[in-house]
């Protein structure tokens, strides 16, 4: 999830620079202003996750906000999938494209925003849900 949520703050950052909305000497203030928002939104989904194939609300979600930051939005991808893309005419091209699952993980971290998620897997048995990350070993 802190993956997503520099992720967050550089798809806000990239929609107004390439519009030339935002100079670049205004580029720390502008992410500094809006860091807030980012965080809030990114608590709301932390402590509001869903399984793989279940995250309807969350993809909804992220849909309305990039919307909002004038990406043209594909929602429906492989399930719930969400792909944005903002385009700047014949300049660059972003899209974006992230995970939305969680795990099957009861949260144990204290936070004030910690999931308090149960849901049934694909078994039907009751399992905590979590935004977590898995470490990954590439050789």
């Amino acid at each position: 999830m802190r993956i997503l949520f520099t992720s967050l703050l550089g798809i806000g950052f990239t929609t107004f620079a390439l519009f030339g909305q935002v100079k670049h000497e205004e580029n720390n203030d502008y992410i500094v202003s809006h860091s807030q928002d980012w965080f809030e939104f990114y608590k709301e989904l932390h402590a509001s996750p869903e399984l793989s194939f279940q995250e309807e609300k969350t993809a909804a979600k992220l849909a309305g906000v990039l919307r909002q930051l004038a990406f043209k939005v594909t929602k429906g991808i492989g399930g719930h999938g969400v792909v944005g893309v903002l385009e700047n005419g014949s300049g660059p091209t972003v899209m974006v494209r992230t995970d939305l699952d969680a795990l099957p993980v009861v949260e144990d971290t204290g936070l004030p925003y910690a999931s308090t998620t149960l849901t049934n897997d694909e078994n039907g048995n009751q399992v905590g849900v979590m935004h977590a990350s898995v470490a990954t070993t590439f050789i």
